[in-house]
């Protein structure tokens, strides 16, 4: 690591680079165990090499472009959303009332899509 503090990932404790942008960023595999509220294993990405995000449920061919998602880790909130040069970041999520706009809320087993306000 280079003089920046480290970072263990909140989900797991495993050790990773440290990002001042992102500070509570989940690792990699900690990404991949992300699901919705019925369980499903999501997949998540960018739309374009300029960037864009889309999540969708592993094995389906269906996309959803959006600027991010609020899913569940071991059971617990996270936001899904694009990085900011690419990439995808995984961070937990504050209580519901600080949701961002424009995020799809894949807690439930129903999802809903962005609200705005």
């Amino acid at each position: 690591m280079t003089g920046q503090a480290e970072h263990f990932c909140p989900a797991c404790g495993a050790p990773q680079r440290a990002f001042l942008r992102y500070p509570w960023h989940v690792c990699n595999d900690c990404r991949e165990r992300v699901t919705d509220g019925a369980g499903r294993a999501l997949g998540f990405g960018n739309t374009a090499m300029s960037g864009g995000f889309a999540w969708w449920v592993v094995g389906e061919d269906a996309r959803t472009e959006c600027r991010g998602a609020v899913c569940l880790l071991l059971g617990r909130p996270v936001l899904v959303h694009e990085a900011r040069f690419g990439g995808v970041v995984v961070e937990p999520a504050h209580s519901e009332e600080h949701w961002p706009d424009g995020y799809w809320n894949l807690t439930r087993a129903d999802p809903m899509p962005p609200r705005t306000r």
